[in-house]
């Protein structure tokens, strides 16, 4: 592999590394979103002053796609739904943190006649819903 192909490798890498903490952990930190567009247009704007003024025009290769990066990317977007999910799950409101009780607790103390094995499986339901529309709009 010659040096052009191991910097694109990175490259891919690090947005493929980003692509995933966004999606893994959107709900959690919802302002990472933002940074990260900030971050991109940020070193696009460095890289473009750097190509323009400190090196020499690259040579143009085609490619028909990104290759088994899509792959990647495609299942990291089939994963973040049930981690979402799951966090949504776990920790609800963020009020754990304060009281050391998740959503699903808080909503059984309120509404007894509950059990918690139905709130699961309504959680599960929903993520199911949510991968078969993902699977349809795919």
């Amino acid at each position: 592999m010659n040096q052009e192909s191991e910097v694109l490798v990175a490259k891919y890498l690090e947005m493929i590394m980003q692509f995933g903490m966004i999606t893994m952990f959107a709900n959690s930190l919802a302002i990472a979103s933002f940074f990260s567009i900030l971050t991109n247009l940020l070193e696009m704007k460095i890289n473009l002053d750097m190509m323009t003024k400190y090196s020499r025009r690259l040579k143009a290769y085609g490619a028909s796609g990104i290759g088994r990066w899509l792959g990647m990317m495609e299942f990291l977007a089939f994963i973040c739904i049930p981690v979402n999910f799951a966090i949504i799950y776990f920790t609800g409101d963020g009020s754990w943190t304060k009281s050391g009780t998740s959503s699903a607790e808080k909503f059984l103390s309120k509404y007894p006649d509950f059990d918690s094995k139905y709130i699961l499986l309504l959680v599960v339901a929903v993520e199911h819903g949510f991968m078969l529309l993902r699977i349809g709009l795919a």
